[in-house]
């Protein structure tokens, strides 16, 4: 016999006594094995462990429209809110600031205000000096006592300052 038929035969014998083996020791009864205890009064104690994160039901992102540094935060993070609550106090110096800053700004504003009626009330009065002299000067013109072009130039004159006047206005 050569060697792979004397394995083959080895492994052939392995399963039948395997097999026969289970057949042996197999249970023939069809009951169900139940395990049974006797029953004890204790305390039953249950407890659970897990990891996770708490999330808050509601959350509110708060903003502010102003800027600054805070000076005071009354509050801490979960500290329950209520609609009109101090949430944050920033420094008033900045503000003020603006403010004066405003202020001069609208002074500024009101000088150059001032100052642009002056020299529109000017521009008017030498609009009015500035058309008379041109009437002056058409009767002169008329009387023969100055030329044509010194008429000219003044009817000119008066017409680019009403232009002006009128512009302003």
């Amino acid at each position: 016999m050569t060697k792979q038929k004397k394995i083959f035969a080895g492994l052939i014998l392995l399963v039948l006594i395997g097999g026969g083996y289970w057949w042996w020791t197999k249970d023939s009864s069809d009951e169900i094995k139940v395990r049974t205890a006797t029953a004890v009064r204790k305390t039953l104690v249950v407890s659970a462990a897990g990891t996770g994160t708490v999330e808050a039901d509601i959350e509110v992102e708060v903003k502010s429209s102003a800027s600054g540094e805070v000076i005071e935060l009354p509050i801490t993070e979960g500290d329950t809110v209520a609609k009109g609550t101090l949430l944050v106090r920033l420094d008033p110096i900045d503000e003020q600031r603006a403010l004066e800053q405003s202020r001069s700004n609208a002074v500024s504003v009101d000088a150059r205000l001032e100052q642009a009626l002056s020299s529109l009330s000017a521009a008017r009065s030498d609009g009015v000096y500035k058309a008379e002299h041109a009437n002056r000067l058409q009767s002169a013109f008329e009387q023969g006592l100055i030329s044509e072009d010194e008429n000219e130039a003044a009817v000119s004159t008066a017409e680019i300052a009403k232009q002006l006047i009128t512009q302003r206005a």
